[in-house]
């Protein structure tokens, strides 16, 4: 049997499980050795390869990852629509990376995964409990750290996978990509979680680019917006605290090109909008200069509207 057929017999087996699954969940939440019967998982360990049924289907033999198992354990970040999944770091190195590989391979061959979560008997989510709630995901990109040894993986609960998503590649980019997704069909979806990884690698840890605001009520900003075909790359974004992402967004104030000076408004000054920096060149690194010549220029023009009433 080629690859191709072997993954295609894969997938078509991973979709007979879903079915059984959504049949029970329809009615129930699921009993943790009734995951364990239909094959979504099977391990003491955060994934479950099922190597005996996978295993042929990688060069290694560590096999294409099956289930995931997130209990809080790896402190996941989830979403409505996405999820942040860290790869295991246990004691058991080798084994570890076998179950990194077996991710990429899930991710190289678009395979859904069965994320399984602890439920109670009216199959709400709980940090414990004897039910389990199935989800299909499927993985979008893999995010490893700089070493290769630790990071994580973004997942998405779509059900079209990596076919809903308009994404950009992982290197090079402009702040202005192809028409965004939301124009071009309704189907294409845009993955914030990677937004806020890209964000997170150009500039470092959450730090409001403007305050001193704590971490938790930092986000990840466009310079040039979505709705405006702004792209998800790096450089067209900023950490922002909430308060100042929202007055960025009111164009209440701008960042100049060249000097990235900090510009407030008509009728504001950095004091009365709560900014001690002056401007963003102790950042890290700079953000794209097009994006910010394309905010400066909204931002004028915004400014001369108000002024002529219009």
């Amino acid at each position: 049997m080629s690859t191709s057929a072997a993954v295609e017999a894969e997938r078509n087996r991973r979709a007979r499980m879903w079915k059984a699954i959504e049949e029970i969940q329809a009615q129930r939440p699921l009993k943790s050795d009734e995951v364990r019967e239909l094959g979504c998982y099977g391990s003491a360990r955060g994934i479950w390869r099922d190597t005996k049924e996978t295993k042929h289907l990688t060069p290694s033999g560590c096999g294409v990852a099956v289930g995931i198992s997130s209990r809080g354990k790896y402190e996941d970040e989830f979403t409505d629509e996405t999820a942040l999944y860290r790869y295991p770091l246990t004691q058991q190195r080798g084994q570890d990376e076998g179950d990194i590989r077996s991710l990429r391979w899930a991710l190289e061959f678009n395979l859904p995964l069965f994320l399984i979560r602890s439920a109670n008997a009216k199959g709400d989510l709980t940090h414990s409990g004897k039910f389990r709630k199935v989800d299909k995901v499927f993985i979008l990109r893999d995010l490893p750290d700089a070493d290769g040894v630790d990071g994580e993986v973004l997942l998405t609960f779509s059900q079209g996978g990596k076919r809903d998503y308009s994404l950009t590649p992982d290197e090079g980019g402009s702040f202005e990509e192809r028409q965004t997704a939301l124009r071009t069909t309704k189907s294409k979806k845009r993955s914030q979680a990677l937004f806020v990884r890209r964000v997170e690698d150009r500039y470092g840890p959450k730090r409001c680019a403007v305050c001193g605001a704590l971490p938790a009520v930092v986000q990840a900003a466009h310079i040039r917006p979505v709705a405006e075909d702004g792209s998800d790359w790096d450089g067209n974004g900023i950490w922002l605290c909430q308060n100042h992402h929202s007055l960025f967004d009111a164009g209440i104030w701008s960042i100049r090109p060249g000097d990235l000076a900090v510009v407030p408004a008509d009728g504001y000054d950095l004091s009365s909008l709560l900014m001690d920096k002056s401007d963003l060149k102790h950042l890290s690194a700079a953000p794209f200069p097009d994006a910010v010549e394309w905010r400066w220029e909204w931002f004028q023009r915004r400014a001369n509207a108000d002024a002529s009433g219009d």
